[in-house]
């Protein structure tokens, strides 16, 4: 049985006893999306699973020796959306953690990077980095899931669920705003979104 907690990419968790999903949208460097992210965490009470010690991203120790970031599995599910299963020797390779990605610590974005990187060239996609959102899912073998998706649909689906942590003054804005990308054809969306995203960073900004 899987267990799922949704949340922003600004938004996110883990068990190992059970499966779960986390949902993000936004830039995964952005400041909010780490506040979040710790307030997930500390609301979920979800206990840590380990995966290796933390080392420099590409320091090798023990079976991870064997294994070169490729041996990750890569899956196209949709024009720009590939999914990243890594087990725990990719993590061990990296030398991470999977909190080091939840926590958004420097190795950790590391990782994303490069993963979503090798989902472009294992695939033969390319990102256009706009309306960018991951689904990160924990397997129930130890492996996790990572989602990466820039498909409008997927964007309006982290949106609604960002609804939830909405506070009354954003929440009126943040309706509209899916409002008008369910309404808008592909372009069109993609147009919003990234004049959105451009909006957001110039407030960061100031």
């Amino acid at each position: 049985m899987i267990r799922t907690l949704t949340i922003m990419e600004n938004i996110g968790r883990c068990d190992r006893s059970a499966s779960f999903s986390f949902y993000a949208h936004g830039h995964p460097d952005e400041v909010c999306q780490q506040k979040l992210t710790g307030a997930r965490r500390r609301s979920s009470g979800i206990a840590q699973m380990p995966c290796g010690r933390h080392m420099r991203p590409g320091v090798r120790t023990g079976e991870s020796h064997r294994r070169e970031r490729w041996d990750m599995e890569y899956h196209k599910k949709a024009d720009l959306k590939v999914e990243c299963v890594a087990a725990r020797e990719d993590f061990d390779f990296f030398g991470i953690t999977l909190d080091d990605v939840l926590d958004r610590t420097e190795a950790g974005m590391y990782f994303l990077k490069k993963a979503k990187e090798l989902c472009a060239m294992t695939q033969g996609v390319e990102w256009t980095n706009v309306a960018y959102t991951l689904n990160i899912t924990m397997l129930p073998n130890d492996s996790v899931s990572f989602e990466f998706s820039e498909r409008i649909e997927d964007y309006v689906v982290s949106l609604k669920h960002s609804l939830a942590m909405a506070g009354d003054e954003t929440r009126g804005a943040l309706e509209e705003f899916i409002a008008a990308l369910e309404g808008a054809g592909e372009e069109e969306g993609r147009r919003l979104v990234a004049h959105f995203e451009k909006n957001i960073k110039a407030e960061r900004m100031k």
